[in-house]
């Protein structure tokens, strides 16, 4: 995949104008649809089609997080059936035993094969579990939230909806713009994770200094503590100072992020062939924090990573 810049474009903001992510000098006007779509001011009321959108894709997310739930269950309810046949089994040659007179030459059959079954038990449990078990490299901060994201009950991912009522009004919460970050900070050492955007369109993607308003209007940019690329309208940017457009040679349906925080790094590839789509060098000094941001209904989701045993001898 091949990456050129194109010619400047005006900045982007984020801000609780029109849009809460915007190009700072758009002069194009808001049709009557575009007026009442959730794009817009407020946030009161949106066309009936975007509306249905909302609950549909509300619908599948909560039907997939049933769905995993369910596969999980499922998991323990065979892990616990093997362990109940094991059991029924020793129960039932424990029986034989006592059933066949002291000195008899018919033992067939009498013996478990102990070696097979408890040699390295624990570590054997653990090891079928592990096929079970997803390690995500980065769990979102719901504190951080802004009232229109929607976050999985395993805040590993979110979307865009109508405001919704109940959230504190913490000072760690984001409230000009739907953003939130991730729970672990990231210091020294190099950090990676990848989010699937699938058909989402609208997003901004990176880290974030621990120290970046949540209550104010600031440009998205390194100067203010971010580092991030943006998908807005079709067109890929990365958030300089001034914007840098990219051509792309297709669009990336998941998005690896790679923080070397000792080597000043911040890249973004594209996981299916590990090209370079950008990356920023800078001289951190500050905690940073997985970055997310969007203002749309599809999902962005952090890709969760198998977990690999590593056996050493000493």
């Amino acid at each position: 995949m091949m990456m050129t810049a194109a010619l400047d474009r005006p900045g982007f903001a984020r801000s609780t104008a029109s849009h809460k992510v915007y190009w700072a000098e758009s002069v194009a006007q808001p049709d009557v649809i575009a007026m009442s779509s959730k794009l817009h001011k407020g946030h009161d009321c949106s066309p009936i089609e975007e509306a249905v959108l909302d609950c549909k894709d509300e619908l599948a997310l909560s039907l997939k997080n049933l769905q995993d739930k369910m596969d999980g269950l499922q998991s323990i309810q065979t892990t616990s059936a093997d362990m109940f046949k094991f059991i029924k089994n020793v129960k039932a040659t424990q029986d034989r035993e006592r059933s066949i007179p002291l000195g008899s030459d018919n033992l067939s059959g009498l013996l478990i094969d102990v070696t097979k079954h408890l040699c390295n038990l624990k570590y054997k449990v653990w090891e079928k579990m592990l096929d079970k078990i997803d390690y995500t490299p980065v769990i979102l901060d719901p504190n951080t939230a802004h009232p229109c994201l929607i976050l999985s009950d395993d805040l590993t991912s979110l979307h865009y909806s109508k405001p919704h009522t109940g959230c504190p009004d913490n000072p760690e919460r984001f409230h000009m713009s739907a953003e939130v970050v991730g729970m672990d900070a990231l210091g020294s050492g190099s950090h990676h994770w990848i989010v699937e955007t699938g058909s989402n369109q609208d997003w901004l993607l990176g880290v974030a200094s621990l120290s970046v308003p949540r209550n104010s209007e600031v440009c998205a940019r390194p100067e203010h503590g971010f580092w991030t690329l943006c998908l807005r309208d079709g067109e890929f940017r990365a958030m300089t100072s001034p914007p840098t457009p990219l051509t792309l040679t297709r669009v990336p349906k998941q998005v690896k992020m790679q923080l070397d925080y000792n080597k000043g790094t911040m890249s973004f590839f594209d996981p299916a062939d590990d090209t370079l789509i950008y990356a920023f060098t800078h001289t951190f000094t500050e905690t940073l924090l997985p970055y997310f941001y969007t203002q749309n209904s599809h999902p962005l989701t952090i890709m969760p990573e198998k977990v690999l045993i590593t056996m050493l001898r000493q």
